[in-house]
């Protein structure tokens, strides 16, 4: 029971830290995107969709 309940106290902060990080990741690309280009876009789109899916499961278990 009590490891039941740390982790749900730790699991829901993480999943908010990787949401705050991609909202992070989100504006930097669109700040990449005027500097550097399309390339660097693509990049981090796939950065932040790996981090996307990554909370997503922290999130599940």
């Amino acid at each position: 029971m009590i490891g039941g309940g740390a982790d749900g106290g730790i699991l829901p902060m993480i999943g908010g830290l990787g949401v705050g990080i991609l909202f992070s990741i989100i504006l930097a690309s669109f700040g990449a995107a005027v500097t550097a280009g399309l390339g660097s876009l693509i990049l981090l789109a796939l950065a932040a969709i790996v981090l996307a899916i990554t909370a997503y499961y922290l999130s599940m278990e």
